[in-house]
């Protein structure tokens, strides 16, 4: 994943999922809107977070393109900070330490149901090596994405670390994750421009005959967005909140 509600690679039938933390500040604390521009806590795997505070006006969908700007929705979001990285093996790793998938109060009562049904204690490709993602054909060093795991597993594990750092975590939007992807509005095709470039990103593309490792979540400093965020393009496929709007009078859920 990328202190406040906060924060995936689709690549041949897996999802590569990472929960980027952020903080999002809420109308029913101004303690939390403080927070927004308070230093990260000192907590050692609390992920690094960057402050979104400006620009905040958002088209959700390919704004770069002016044929379909009268199509979009636009969003006015209030400052927030969302993670530098994704969310690493390491990160993850404690809140499978310290008990996450055994404590039902970090669930939603839908994600609790679910990892009974499913029978989830960690990663999907997590094993009985030490450390477990030593088992992950992808993903098996501590600084690589954490990948394998459900949005519901995702909430938890956010739950887990507001308690941890008195701090309030959760996934992002879908409007907070295209400003802090794409940049300012009308925002970029890609992070750092709107044309295709080799070497600048660790594309993962369908046809592979075997699926390429997961790399390190500092890599590709190059293709950074322009507020500061690693591989919001490439590497592991990044969760966000589906957003809601009308169709031809139906709801629509849309997904990053």
């Amino acid at each position: 994943m990328r202190v406040m509600k906060v924060l995936l690679c689709l690549v041949i039938g897996f999802l590569f999922f990472s929960c980027n933390n952020l903080f999002f500040p809420t109308s029913q604390s101004d303690m939390h809107k403080i927070g927004v521009f308070a230093p990260d806590p000192d907590y050692e795997y609390a992920p690094e977070t960057i402050l979104i505070d400006s620009a905040l006006t958002v088209r959700v969908g390919p704004s770069w393109d002016p044929k379909l700007w009268d199509q979009l929705e636009v969003y006015s979001i209030e400052p927030y900070r969302i993670g530098k990285y994704e969310l690493t093996n390491i990160q993850y790793y404690q809140f499978v330490l310290e008990g996450g998938y055994n404590t039902e109060s970090y669930w939603s009562k839908e994600g609790w149901q679910a990892k009974i049904d499913s029978g989830w204690t960690g990663p999907k490709f997590w094993g009985t090596s030490i450390p477990p993602w030593l088992d992950d054909p992808y993903s098996h060093h501590e600084n690589t994405p954490v990948h394998g795991i459900s949005f519901y597993e995702a909430e938890a594990y956010c739950s887990w670390l507001s308690e941890n750092t008195g701090l309030s975590y959760g996934i992002p939007t879908t409007a907070q994750w295209e400003r802090a992807s794409k940049g300012p509005d009308p925002g970029y095709k890609y992070t750092w421009g709107n044309e295709y470039a080799e070497g600048i990103a660790h594309y993962i593309f369908y046809g592979y005959e075997s699926l390429p490792d997961l790399l390190p979540v500092n890599c590709y400093e190059i293709g950074k967005s322009q507020d500061g965020c690693y591989n919001m393009i490439g590497n592991a496929y990044e969760l966000a909140e589906p957003y809601i709007h009308f169709q031809n009078n139906e709801v629509v859920k849309v997904r990053n």
